[in-house]
């Protein structure tokens, strides 16, 4: 006989999977015609664009763009400084454990480092490492059993939990264009710096309004052969179409740079149009608190049923802090040597998730780019840092992503060293999972046989509780409580000596 059950639907995102893969990207870039014959490289940065990605036959595959920045000495009579910029394809797989081409796939993908070689003065060949970062997730919708119909000698377990369930999810490409004035003429590019920041996600109609903020720093060559910063902040707004959406919701946003253009004014030297392609990656939940039937038995019935483990997110949060770093770096250089550039790119080497605190190990690759006369030459330091974020929001266990970007970086030079000051912000999101035992459908037999005792003696093994020490036994926590004296029903001890009555039917 089937019971009769009260369920509830909800719809649990699942991660499934995480990885972390560095591929290396080769390829040769060539000096195009106006340029002059490259004697020596300066520095190599750039920027990762994702154009596409999906998953198919167990693959995860991601076609994109590097767009480089080379920034070198060149061979001519004067040894000008010269950009070059280059535009770059790949394609890399990677393994999943999933064949389920629905998934959603929640990439981080970044630079983590370059090779570059000169090949001749007209060819540069560079190797970029690509570390991709990535959680796959899928949806899986079920009906949880909430509570049973009243049946004589039914024995309930049931317990409240918080989760969230999905409500759905979705994604806005959003297209920022912006004219940027500088301060001299431009001549290229040396290394460009794009991140979107605060963003966030309101409901509105039923659509979920995603608003950020892209901001751009450019470090770009002048006409007379000097260096300067440009720097732009250009707010965006995209839109999902969702139903039963409220303000009570919790987004998870995620994001990738789909394409960025950096192209002189035709119209004034001093300007420079820059364009850059976003995708917003919408998770929207719904916070529930619901009643889960976790165990049952019956002392009059054989009871079946089957049940199974399922690991879900019962809470979100992030936490953003800021971490100061003020450093002297060792740097020879004589009194008309000039540095044209320091460049700071901080790295997490070690993450440790205590209860309350996250400690974090890492280094900061310092890269002072120098000249004196016509010689130009790197200074290569790692000042090493270790930031500890102090929240109640940290969880021991709990799934723990950290992006870092640099907020403010200003020195001072003297002589031997450089002064830096550089800040860096940790945003850290935090996801909560938790193992949940859901019942599915019950049924119920007659006992075939009848246990003769009245009463049994038993001491209490590790593990034990009183819901299972009842059901061991066909009685009832409550009776069991009772004859005992035990006033704290979720506390008993080892060893300790507990009378075990047998549960009868009732005679009413």
């Amino acid at each position: 006989m089937l019971l009769e059950t009260e369920k509830e639907q909800i719809c649990i995102n699942q991660l499934i999977e995480k990885k972390k893969e560095i591929f290396t990207i080769d390829n040769d870039i060539i000096v195009n015609d106006v340029k002059p014959d490259v004697l020596r490289i300066i520095s190599t940065n750039g920027n990762v664009c994702i154009q596409k990605q999906e998953v198919k036959e167990g693959k995860l595959i991601l076609e994109g763009m590097i767009r480089t920045d080379i920034t070198y000495l060149s061979d001519s009579e004067n040894s000008d400084i010269c950009t070059l910029n280059s535009n770059n394809e790949f394609k890399v797989h990677i393994d999943l454990k999933t064949d389920n081409e629905a998934c959603l796939v929640i990439p981080n993908i970044r630079i983590k480092s370059f090779d570059s070689k000169i090949i001749n003065g007209r060819k540069i060949n560079v190797k970029t490492y690509l570390e991709v970062d990535f959680k796959i997730y899928e949806n899986n919708n079920m009906e949880i059993i909430k509570d049973i119909d009243e049946i004589e000698g039914m024995e309930v377990l049931k317990k409240k939990e918080k989760l969230l369930s999905l409500i759905g999810t979705g994604s806005s490409r959003v297209q920022a264009k912006d004219t940027v004035e500088l301060s001299d003429d431009f001549a290229g590019v040396m290394k460009m710096k794009v991140d979107v920041i605060d963003i966030e996600g309101k409901s509105s109609y039923n659509k979920v309004l995603i608003k950020a903020d892209i901001y751009i720093d450019i470090t770009y060559l002048t006409a007379d052969n000097k260096i300067n910063i440009a720097r732009a902040k250009i707010p965006v707004m995209g839109f999902v179409d969702m139903q039963n959406t409220s303000e009570n919701n919790i987004y998870n946003i995620n994001y990738i740079i789909k394409n960025i253009i950096v192209k002189p004014n035709v119209e004034e030297d001093k300007l420079i149009n820059v364009e850059v392609e976003v995708e917003f990656f919408l998770q929207a939940y719904e916070e529930k608190e619901i009643d889960i039937v976790e165990d049952l038995y019956s002392i009059c019935s054989k009871v079946n049923f089957s049940n199974r483990e399922i690991e879900t997110t019962v809470h979100k949060s992030k936490i953003t802090d800021i971490c100061t770093i003020d450093q002297e770096v060792p740097m020879n250089r004589e009194d008309n040597t000039i540095v044209l550039d320091v460049i700071v790119v901080p790295e997490i080497l070690k993450t440790d998730i205590l209860t309350n605190q996250i400690i974090y190990e890492g280094e900061m690759n310092v890269e002072t780019i120098l000249r004196e006369g016509l010689n130009v030459s790197n200074n290569i330091s790692k000042v090493p840092f270790r930031f500890e974020i102090n929240s109640n929001k940290v969880i021991k266990g709990a799934d723990i992503s950290t992006d870092i970007r640099i907020v403010n970086n200003s020195y001072n030079i003297d002589k031997d060293h450089i002064s830096l000051n550089t800040q860096i912000e940790f945003i850290v999101s935090i996801d909560e999972s938790k193992e949940l035992n859901i019942i599915n459908s019950i049924e119920m037999e007659d006992l075939m046989e009848k246990d003769p005792y009245s009463m049994v003696i038993y001491f209490v093994k590790p593990g034990d509780t009183l819901w299972k020490i009842a059901k061991k036994f066909n009685s009832r926590v409550n009776d069991i409580a009772d004859i005992n004296n035990i006033k704290e029903k979720e506390k008993i001890s080892i060893g300790k000596q507990l009378y075990i009555p047998k549960a009868v039917k009732s005679s009413v």
